[in-house]
């Protein structure tokens, strides 16, 4: 659950999974009388109905001074003489704000202004909030808006950023782009890209995506994977569209952030029968790091993208399109070091690559048209290199791609619309692995106080491993002014694992009055983690497909003196997940399970626009037929190394939980073109494994087991960032300190050699950031 405020300046996001959507609002306004102090009055109605609004909030700039509407819709200010103008803002509830408006103030203004209604969108619900709602919908996904992921920081760099602060979604860095959702693993995600499927499309590992807000026309958030159309993920489901270059979207624009910059056009031909969309990214910190003479045998982190679009309308409704994407990540470093033998030096190389090409032939889906639909064919290349020379000798590539069709149809009716489609793919990947335990275990995320890079256990592997999958699902939507329905079923066939699933999913809304909405939802998700191209846990045969159940329910209710609350809770179940039964030997022996709850509340004061939410969230997992740890070797009384040991299966913490989160965001439009906000975030820390006892080696050094998975928690973290934004017609630039009260945020940790001191990997110090957006 959360709620977003779009408006002018940063985006308000809080608990409940509620979008209020921007609409326009309009006004007459009459002047008349003259005077010393200048009296302002007017009437607030509502632009549908005509409806008086009453309890809206009108804050005069000039003053500070706050007053409400009456019940009648009236209102009265008082502007000092000698003002020559007069600057209010209007805000409630239930209707679009006017956050901004100027008034020439030659006399006593009598003002006439009517309201839009705004519109609620709830994770698989929309609601809208009008006086007289006619009937009720449902959508199984937030929409979020391309403007509003941009502003920020970490946003600039990538829209995923934008989520962090919804309750139950938790990341385990600042700069981790990586995140999950009530405590499951970051890989049941699913992400998409007009309708293709990546399972891992971050760059630098995490540090950022292929998502870039300069190409995006559509970004839509589903924390559950609600509609039978969605497919890949037990948890969160991510859907973004490019923009094609429709008339309405020409233009350039260029956009510098904190890691990289920039430059997307949009144009149409041919009376707009073809029209094309190009972006092109690069990140920059390399290439200054080489222009101040960085060194030889090294190249910094970086990474590119380059999308575009090409489409041909077809008379009416009908077109063609071409897809194209090129991204990649590279980086080469050396280092040099020492050890008992002497001088040492490692060489580290990273590279990778995601690619796509696609053709499509659809229908638009437009206002009034009973069908639509689409047919899509796709091909996706990837390819992965890791190697680390030296006394560590660690080496992964990956060589493979994705063909998938897809097809989408649907025909709305009445109250309702029926929809159905087909995902068939493809997959191939050629691998050649040769790693320790312990670098496998640091690149998931598994975090332990031991160091287990050293424990004797290689991965090794090589060959190449083909399957498919073809999915295909119905579903409809029926609503009326107090229910709304939505119902799917989703069948699936996995030709890796010869494994046969049936998903079914529902989301029902109803309406108690005119103030409270009850929402429940629920259904049953599966993925298999082949798909996730880099995973080496899952180029077995052997391994299972992952499932999980969730239901989910919650009440939005508005109270008096324009506060909107919503509060909820959900249940989920996960089983036949990976598991290392023995080192470096996985099975689908796990099991998940989590509960939470969330809380969240909008208000307006004093022309301020604040949101909060507080999340708790319960996540746990357990090991079939054991929980495999590791101990030091006392067998022959020498204590050198480290041998498994299996304990009796125990309930532990996910990795990934995150326990308690508290978030408050507050934001103001303080003049026509300059916002302010700030968001304090506060949360659990992130479970890891610590040291249990502590042995000085025969051989030298000591060496430590592990103790208890995942007992115990690294510090809280806590983070107050304010936030400055200037907007024009064609410029957008906004300046922002992050973690101002230079808050040691830690993410991960390591012990010295005997174990007596640990050193803190810390996230973000004090840090000053910018970003800038121009259209030309």
């Amino acid at each position: 659950m959360g709620i977003t405020m779009n408006g002018p300046g940063r985006v308000l996001r809080v608990a409940a999974y509620i979008a209020l959507i921007s609409i326009a609002s309009h006004f007459e306004a009459a002047l008349a009388g003259e005077g010393g102090e200048i009296v302002i009055t007017g009437h607030l109605s509502d632009c549908q109905t005509g409806e008086p609004v009453s309890l809206a909030v009108i804050d005069l700039f000039e003053t500070g001074a706050t007053t409400l509407s009456g019940n009648d819709g009236s209102f009265e200010v008082v502007l000092p003489a000698g003002a020559a103008l007069a600057h209010i803002a209007i805000t409630h509830v239930s209707f679009e704000q006017i956050p901004f408006m100027e008034l020439r103030a030659d006399g006593p203004l009598d003002l006439a202004i009517c309201l839009e209604t705004k519109l609620y969108e709830i994770s698989g619900i929309e609601v809208y909030a009008e006086v007289h709602p006619e009937r009720m919908s449902v959508s199984p996904r937030i929409e979020m808006k391309a403007d509003d992921l941009s502003s920020g920081t970490l946003s600039q760099a990538d829209p995923l950023y934008a989520l962090k602060d919804l309750p139950g979604v938790s990341s385990g860095a600042d700069f981790d782009g990586r995140f999950s959702i009530y405590g499951s693993s970051p890989d049941a995600n699913a992400f998409f890209l007009d309708g293709l499927y990546y399972s891992s499309p971050y760059h630098l590992g995490g540090l950022c995506s292929i998502y870039d807000p300069s190409n995006i026309k559509g970004f839509y958030f589903s924390p559950v994977p609600l509609s039978a159309s969605s497919h890949g993920a037990t948890g969160a489901v991510i859907e973004v569209e490019t923009y094609d270059g429709a008339a309405e979207e020409e233009g350039n624009e260029f956009s510098l952030g904190l890691l990289s910059s920039s430059v997307a056009s949009r144009r149409s031909f041919s009376e707009g029968a073809v029209t094309t969309s190009v972006l092109a990214r690069r990140s920059y910190i390399d290439l200054l790091y080489d222009a101040f003479g960085g060194a030889s045998n090294t190249q910094l982190p970086n990474f590119y993208d380059i999308q575009t679009n090409v489409v041909r309308r077809i008379g009416g409704r009908r077109y063609l399109k071409l897809g194209l994407l090129v991204s990649g990540d590279e980086s080469r470093m050396s280092m040099e070091g020492s050890s008992a033998e002497g001088e040492t030096a490692s060489d580290v190389t990273w590279y990778r690559s995601i690619s796509s090409m696609s053709l499509a032939y659809g229908y638009d889906r437009s206002k009034g048209a009973a069908w639509w639909g689409r047919a899509m064919i796709g091909y996706q290349p990837y390819r992965s290199n890791f190697d680390m020379s030296g006394n560590d000798l660690e080496s992964m590539g990956w060589y493979g791609g994705r063909t998938t069709l897809r097809i989408d149809v649907g025909r709305s009716y009445g109250r309702g619309t029926i929809s159905g489609g087909l995902y068939s793919s493809v997959s191939m990947i050629e691998y050649e692995l040769d790693f320790g335990r312990g670098f496998w275990l640091a690149s998931r995320n598994e975090n332990s106080a031991v160091r287990l890079d050293n424990d004797g256990y290689a991965f090794v592997a090589d060959g190449d491993n083909r399957w498919g999958y073809t999915g295909s699902y119905a579903e409809m939507t029926w609503a009326c002014d107090r229910i709304a329905v939505q119902a799917g079923l989703r069948g699936e066939y996995y030709s890796r694992t010869d494994e046969s699933s049936l998903s079914p999913r529902i989301s029902l809304q109803g309406r108690i009055g005119e103030k409270t909405v009850v929402l429940a939802s629920g259904g049953v998700f599966s993925r298999d983690g082949a798909e996730d191209f880099g995973n080496p846990a899952s180029i077995g045969s052997h391994l299972k497909t992952e499932k999980a159940a969730q239901f989910n329910m919650s009440l939005r209710r508005e109270l008096p003196g324009g506060v909107l609350v919503q509060a909820g809770g959900y249940l989920r179940s996960e089983w036949d997940l990976p598991v290392e039964a023995d080192p470096v030997i996985h099975e689908s022996m796990g099991k998940g399970r989590s509960r939470g709850l969330q809380i969240g509340m909008e208000f307006v004061s004093k022309g301020w626009e604040t949101v909060m939410s507080y999340s708790y969230n319960r996540a746990e997992r357990i090991d079939y037929p054991h929980t495999l740890t590791f101990r030091p070797d006392l067998s022959d009384g020498k204590v050198n190394g480290l041998v498994p040991a299996y304990d009796s299966p125990y309930w532990y913490a996910s990795p990934y939980q995150q326990k308690h989160s508290l978030m408050i965001e507050a934001g103001r439009q303080m003049t026509e073109h300059f916002s302010l906000s700030l968001a304090w975030n506060i949360g659990s820390g992130r479970p890891y494994t610590p040291i249990g006892e502590v042995y000085q080696r025969d051989a030298g050094g000591y060496i430590a087991s592990e103790g208890a998975r995942m007992s115990a928690t690294l510090p809280s973290f806590q983070r107050l960032d304010i936030h400055a934004e200037w907007r024009w017609e064609s410029a957008a630039l906004f300046v922002e300190v992050l973690n101002i009260t230079n808050h040691t945020n830690v993410f991960n940790q390591r012990y010295n050699e005997d174990y007596s001191a640990r050193t803190w990997f810390r996230g973000l110090p004090v840090m000053p950031a910018f970003g800038l957006r121009v259209s030309f």
